[in-house]
């Protein structure tokens, strides 16, 4: 998946309950962190583990809503602080049950 194809999967598709990403190195990065980020009444497992492309900027964009998500997976994510990743964790804390989070630094 190129990155403009996965922005336009996430805007178009407001219900997306479960999105598996993982591995899509050149179709994520921190514009369609921002279009998932707009997925937070709905998504409930996310997984975007070694899109290499996301940093910090890309996980602000979930400074804004809090998120139902059950499930989050980001393992090799080289470009991302643990302050990013801590206050994405705190807006879905209510209903995190597993995170995963091998990252490489």
């Amino acid at each position: 998946l190129f990155t403009t194809a996965t922005l336009l999967l996430v805007r178009e598709n407001k219900k997306i309950e479960e999105l598996q990403l993982s591995g899509c190195k050149n179709g994520v990065d921190d514009a369609v962190m921002a279009g998932i980020s707009g997925l937070h009444k709905t998504l409930t497992f996310l997984d975007v583990s070694y899109c290499t492309n996301v940093t910090d900027e890309g996980l602000k964009h979930f400074a804004n809503h809090n998120y139902s998500l059950g499930s989050l997976v980001i393992n090799g994510l080289d470009k991302i602080s643990s302050a990013a990743l801590g206050q994405l964790i705190g807006n879905c804390a209510e209903t995190l049950i597993e995170l995963e989070a091998a990252l490489m630094d």
